[in-house]
């Protein structure tokens, strides 16, 4: 998951030091798996809420997909 993340945000600056984190202009973004159960958290600041809200989706949405192919 965190190499295909890398690839889906590779226009933008990430290090993968813990899980991946994706820096943009006006905020971030952190996902990193778990390590002791099956499961992954999203965390997120940017400037407004309206863009807290959009990454938010958008990152679930790449997850989801992720996941639905591989599995």
């Amino acid at each position: 998951m965190i190499e295909h993340l890398k690839r889906e945000y590779s226009d933008h600056e990430t290090s993968t030091k813990d899980g991946i984190k994706v820096h943009f202009e006006d905020g971030w973004l952190l996902v990193r798996p778990s390590n002791t159960s099956p499961k992954m958290s999203i965390r997120c600041e940017f400037d407004t809420q309206e863009r807290v809200d959009e990454v938010l989706r958008q990152t679930k949405e790449t997850v989801n997909r992720y996941v639905t192919r591989h599995t």
